[in-house]
């Protein structure tokens, strides 16, 4: 029975499609329209919608957050889906998401006006986030059913706090910057101000799941960070120690110069792949030659227009002499130096000469572009990489609301730090037996600049009374306030911030190097450098000096050791070749130690080798994770911030090398596998805490409605920072755009690299020739032949300052100890001025001229000097006048002096001539 029901319904819906077949056209649509009215009635329809937009509310976080493709979609009217389907030709298992959405959301807009589609509000979401744009907000939310840009800064302004995270079990470290939002106003107004917002944003990352060395008060940094009897330690790290060299500094010079190494082969080879014999000449030339002929050849000879001809004549013929084409009309105005003559009488015959060596020598027959163009530059692969598989999650913690530049504002944060990281001293005693959650402690922190000195300035200094738990900066002050507030107590005093174990920002370490490099060869070849790259007005020229951006100076930087390094390899391959020996990187050394009379070689062969060749290595170390070579580049370029005026990086740099001598030797093991983190888990992306944290800041402003943000406004978003990139990421990998492949970006600096190795040869810098023992900038000015001794002068100062800041051992009187290693003759005029000295430094000139006056003189002065000292207002100027004043004394009082001595000379001799006439 069932099988005929079935037969005669499948007879009748045959029977139904057969009359179908045979209607007109708009008979069909009609019937269309009919069926579908009586099979989805538009109050079901609407009954529907009106369900389905509580299941999937657009304005709730948590519906955003938990948003599920497949549930969403099978959540649809699922007989307009099979309408849809079919219409299209389409399954259901292999529809994209990011198309049929849309699609099925506009239907329900146009049925319900008020609809809005929870995925094209995911949508517009993003397109917010990413773009700030109102104008796009709006065309977007049209043209999809999603809303405008006041709905979605709505949704941002009524966004509920979530709860605080909570840090990760483990070893952890902490991060923390300031981060401001800085208003603008539209309209003048009498005493305006410009509102802002500044808050510390704080960061937690887990270092190790399988380690709880941060429970063990043994490794807290009170019980190993003092200076107390560590001379021998400050000794080796001046580079001073009696007993012989450190034998870390020792590894630390080996790593670096395997990396050098490295990088010399990889010049060296490619220096020979260009070399090939001039068949005129017989001497050895390569492309870089060859540009510079033609360069030279194009300033007064032009190329014949006609195709046919293309030959060179000279720029003031009107008639091409060989095809008799009218030139007048096709003469080439600002011809690129780097175009390519490809005719037979533009540059001399060439060939390819076996000079006897198993190299491959460059063939002017196969590419008229230049091989070295094709040689990649050394990366990252030959470095070992102790990144982890798994990737790192930074978890944002809720933000203090003050400024990181003072000591109170440091005093805030680092409490709440130290809450957060479950610190023992900030638990309650009931706390303190709990076993449901780690306790510490100590932790590391991470931070940079000026909140790094005032952080230090706090471990080392911020006393807690322990009887009334008030703090003070300095022992003095808490034993007063011991004295005055509890004078019949015995008041005792612990430093509160002995549990931090300070860390030094990686990114901006390396930021700061760059920016030491470049000022400091900014005269001697930085400057020309840049112009070649581009940066020729005053401002660009200002903006490259101080390096505005990094990801440029980076390039530049690697643009500048590989060009250099290229041309100072050239003449000993060139060398080599001509002898039938075989060029390597450590023969090239010992050449180049014996280049000591050409003083421009020498000084740009120790930027590359050991400046620049350092920057780059520490790149390399952050970038794989290597410690190791982050403690080579570190020693090899610490000179960079003592040579010049760099003293907040001048303390860092002691201090975190003093840190690493005296630590337990179980934090050093467990510190060599965290120098960077690598969120993806790729062996090459590592980066610094302070980075990390930079990231994380960037993506909660891009959530941040218009306008200067509450303090509100900053906790819900910071709370809630997780879930809307949980929201970004999930919309991103919906649409197609989003992918974990990561792929390793060129940077294509190959016509830059040749460019500056056309410069540095067109002036000869690098020859002995042209300037020999005298230190030139590049322009030909003669610069103060002291930066040629640049290493061994910051050493020197370098080595004061590490007594100064670590054993508080005062440094002698030498007012060069305070200055710069001077780049030009007038800077070293500039700072040999009395303009140039500090208030004190002046103040102790007066007082040894004052020593030198009589007794009626000097009493009078030094009280005068006694005004002057106590009025605290009076400027650096006065004090200068007074120098002047006393000096002027100092000098009348000897003149007077040589005066008396000279009549009474005088008069000795006038009464030695009347004795004679008498006699």
């Amino acid at each position: 029975m069932e099988g005929s029901s079935s037969g005669s319904n499948m007879s009748k819906l045959e029977e139904i499609l057969s009359l179908f077949c045979k209607l007109e056209k708009h008979e069909k649509l009609t019937c269309i329209e009919k069926i579908l009215k009586q099979f989805l009635p538009q109050q079901t329809f609407k009954d529907h919608i009106r369900k389905f937009q509580q299941i999937y509310p657009y304005n709730n976080l948590d519906s955003l957050k938990n948003f599920d493709a497949e549930s969403y979609l099978n959540s649809f009217q699922q007989d307009i889906l099979t309408v849809i389907l079919a219409i299209t030709g389409q399954q259901k298992e292999m529809i994209s998401y990011q198309h049929i959405f849309p699609l099925m959301e506009s239907i329900y807009r146009l049925s319900d006006k008020e609809f809005i589609g929870i995925w094209s509000f995911m949508q517009n979401l993003v397109t917010f986030s990413s773009t700030k744009n109102k104008q796009a907000c709006n065309i977007l939310g049209t043209a999809i059913p999603g809303t405008k840009y006041s709905s979605i800064s709505k949704f941002l302004n009524d966004i509920e706090k979530s709860q605080q995270a909570t840090c990760p079990e483990g070893d952890i470290a902490f991060m923390f910057d300031n981060e401001q939002v800085i208003g603008r106003t539209w309209n003048i107004r009498a005493q305006n101000k410009v509102k802002m917002s500044i808050i510390t944003n704080v960061a937690v990352v887990k270092i190790s799941s399988n380690s709880n060395l941060q429970s063990i008060e043994d490794y807290s940094p009170k019980k190993w960070l003092t200076s107390e009897n560590k001379e021998e330690v400050v000794l080796r790290l001046c580079g001073t120690d009696t007993n012989g060299d450190d034998p870390s500094n020792q590894q630390n010079i080996d790593d670096h110069y395997s990396e050098l190494h490295h990088h010399l082969e990889h010049c060296i080879a490619q220096v020979v792949d260009e070399l090939h014999k001039n068949k005129e000449t017989g001497e050895l030339q390569d492309v870089i030659d060859e540009n510079i002929a033609e360069e030279e050849l194009l300033q007064c000879m032009q190329k014949c227009p006609h195709p046919d001809c293309n030959k060179l004549v000279e720029k003031k013929k009107r008639k091409c002499p060989y095809c008799q084409t009218n030139m007048s009309n096709y003469r080439i105005k600002n011809q690129a130096a780097n175009e390519v003559i490809d005719n037979e009488q533009e540059t001399p015959e060439v060939e390819c000469v076996n000079l006897g060596l198993t190299f491959h020598m460059h063939d002017k027959n196969k590419s008229t572009t230049s091989h070295h163009v094709k040689r990649n530059l050394p990366q990252y692969s030959h470095i070992n990489s102790c990144h982890s598989e798994n990737p790192s999650e930074v978890t944002l913690l809720d933000p203090v609301f003050v400024n990181p530049n003072s000591i109170q504002s440091m005093i805030l944060v680092l409490r709440h730090i130290g809450k957060m990281a479950n610190i023992s001293k900030y638990l309650a005693k009931d706390q303190l037996s709990e076993t449901s959650f780690t306790k510490r402690a100590w932790t590391f922190v991470c931070c940079d600049g000026l909140p790094h000195a005032l952080v230090r300035r706090l471990i080392e200094e911020y006393f807690i009374c322990t009887i009334c738990k008030e703090g003070f900066l300095g022992i003095d002050d808490a034993k007063k306030h011991g004295k005055k507030d509890h004078p019949n107590e015995s008041s005792a005093y612990y430093l509160e911030f002995d549990w931090v174990f300070l860390l030094t920002g990686e990114g901006h370490y390396e930021m700061n190097l760059l920016k030491s490099f470049m000022e400091l060869n900014w005269t001697v070849f930085m400057s020309s450098f840049m112009n070649v790259m581009g940066w020729k007005s005053e401002k660009a020229q200002q903006s490259a000096m101080r390096c505005s951006d990094n990801h440029k100076s980076w390039q530049s930087i690697n643009v500048f050791h590989f060009g250099s390094m290229l041309e100072l390899v050239r003449p000993f391959v060139g060398k080599c070749l001509s002898q039938n020996t075989e060029p390597s990187a450590r023969a090239f050394i010992s050449h180049a130690k014996q280049e000591s009379a050409n003083a421009n070689f020498m000084y740009i062969f120790e930027m590359v080798c050991k400046y620049t060749q350092g920057i780059i290595n520490f790149r390399t170390a952050i970038r794989r994770n290597n410690p190791q070579l982050l403690d080579s580049a570190k020693w090899m370029t610490k000179e960079l911030f003592h040579g010049r005026n760099h003293p907040k990086y001048q303390e860092i740099e002691i201090y975190e090398s003093f840190i690493k001598k005296i630590m337990p030797v179980e934090l050093q093991q467990f510190m060599n596998t965290f120098c960077s983190i690598s969120k993806s888990g790729h062996p090459s992306k590592g980066q610094g805490l302070d980075f990390l944290l930079e990231e994380e800041n960037k993506n909660v402003k891009c959530w941040l409605k218009r306008g200067v943000p509450s303090d509100q406004c900053w906790l819900a978003t910071c709370r809630n920072h997780q879930s809307f990139k949980s929201v970004k990421k999930k919309v991103l990998n919906l649409a197609g755009i989003g992918t974990t492949e990561i792929v390793e970006r060129e940077l294509h600096l190959e016509d830059a690299i040749k460019a500056w190795r056309v410069h540095l040869r067109k002036l000869n810098y690098l020859s002995e020739s042209n300037h020999g023992p005298v230190l030139t900038s590049i322009d030909g000015q003669i610069l103060n032949q002291g930066l040629i001794d640049f290493t061994s002068e910051s050493n020197r100062k370098r080595g004061y300052r590490v007594m100064d800041m670590i054993l508080h051992e005062v440094p002698p009187n030498d007012p060069t100890l305070h200055h710069p290693v001077y780049v030009a003759e007038a800077e070293k005029e500039r700072f040999s001025s009395v303009n140039a000295l500090s208030i004190a430094e002046i103040d102790n000139r007066i007082l040894d001229f004052i020593e030198k006056l009589d007794a009626n003189s000097k009493q009078a002065f030094l009280d005068l000097f006694d005004r002057l000292v106590k009025v605290k207002c009076n400027k650096k100027e006065q004090h200068i006048i007074f120098l002047e004043e006393v000096s002027a004394a100092v000098m009348q009082q000897t003149v007077q002096t040589d005066d008396i001595d000279i009549l009474e000379d005088c008069d000795h001799d006038a009464y030695g001539a009347d004795c004679e006439t008498d006699h």
